[in-house]
């Protein structure tokens, strides 16, 4: 409303950030951006610098992500067309829907608990719950809180989405519930939503807490929080020391093996995901000739046969290590390609069927 040139720097500022920590934030400037020319109060600002400025900045902090991601060969956004392609293949069209109206119903039912979706007792009957009264900003709000999430569920009818990537949408929700409903915000309906709040964020600790220990050490599932991780580093890094006498520099193979010794080895080995340069640009030939690798995967069956060019005629060494009383232990294979290899495959560059049911 004041169209400042501070308030514009900013948003540029925020909406420029927020590209690194979701790329669907781009999707919140979109809508933004149709908002200043839909808009006939917000259209008279595309007359003056300022939201130009705003843009500028925005293309600033952005221009860094887009080089990265040129040099990744736009990884970022061929996965998630990959996945989408899978979600199509293997759920329903109403998949994602589905799923936003069962996480939406919590939401829902937080607000009817709380008192914003009863009237009152003595509330009268003709009043209206309604605290943003001002139209023009209420569509505002529900143009900017709603329209990025109603968008993604009519996509998701044609190309399917992830279940999860929707929910940056549902950032604003919350200000959607106050505008329409805050007349009916007392003290004591603040002190339920404040309530709810708190024991979601309770909720999703202590479930968390219990579920994956319980299910690693009760049922036996053996998932890669539950994995002794700095030993299996150490007893592979020591193996690699002794007989390749240089530090571990790439690890690949089974992705969570693989990312156990690479997050947890003293050395700090890249990952080499999938075997796929795509995945790892970081991976070259002439650095796998100088520094050879380390190919790991779980159970004492050989590596699987797409792995072939890699592991054929090479020793598989076994290695044992306790993971939870009374359970059998945790048996993990492993092949070292020492450095100087000169008869290695072909680094891969397309996107693997196995990325796409990740």
């Amino acid at each position: 409303r004041e169209n400042k040139l501070g308030w514009w720097f900013a948003l540029g500022v925020v909406a420029g950030a927020g590209l690194y920590a979701k790329f669907s934030t781009g999707l919140l400037i979109g809508f933004g951006g149709l908002w200043l020319l839909i808009s006939p109060k917000a259209r008279r600002c595309l007359a003056t610098p300022r939201p130009w400025i705003a843009l500028v900045v925005v293309l600033a902090f952005a221009l860094p992500l887009m080089v990265g991601m040129c040099r990744m060969n736009f990884i970022q956004l061929t996965y998630a067309s990959a996945r989408d392609a899978w979600v199509m293949a293997n759920r329903s069209h109403f998949y994602y829907i589905g799923v936003q109206v069962a996480l939406l119903m919590v939401f829902l039912l937080a607000l009817w608990s709380s008192g914003l979706l009863r009237r009152a007792k003595d509330e009268p009957a003709n009043s209206s719950s309604v605290l943003l009264v001002d139209p023009h900003a209420r569509f505002f709000l529900l143009w900017m809180g709603l329209g990025p999430a109603l968008s993604i569920c009519l996509i998701s009818l044609f190309t399917g989405i992830g279940e999860a990537w929707g929910k940056p949408m549902y950032s604003l929700i919350g200000l959607v519930a106050i505008a329409l409903l805050g007349r009916r915000l007392t003290d004591q309906v603040l002190r339920r939503v404040m309530l709810w709040g708190f024991g979601m964020i309770v909720f999703t600790a202590l479930a968390f807490a219990v579920w994956i220990p319980g299910g690693c050490y009760v049922l036996g599932h053996l998932r890669n929080e539950c994995v002794p991780g700095p030993e299996i580093a150490a007893k592979l890094q020591d193996d690699w020391h002794a007989k390749e006498h240089i530090p571990l520099g790439v690890v690949a193979g089974e992705e969570g093996l693989m990312m156990t010794v690479g997050v947890f080895a003293s050395d700090k080995p890249s990952m080499f995901t999938e075997f796929n340069a795509l995945y790892a640009p970081w991976i070259t030939e002439d650095r796998l000739r100088k520094q050879g690798m380390l190919i790991v995967w779980g159970g004492e069956t050989p590596a699987p046969a797409e792995w072939s060019g890699w592991t054929q005629d090479r020793k598989i060494e076994h290695a044992q290590f306790a993971w939870a009383t009374g359970r059998p232990p945790l048996m993990v294979s492993y092949v070292m390609i020492p450095p100087g290899s000169s008869n290695l495959p072909k680094l891969n560059t397309l996107v693997t069927a196995k990325s796409l049911t990740r």
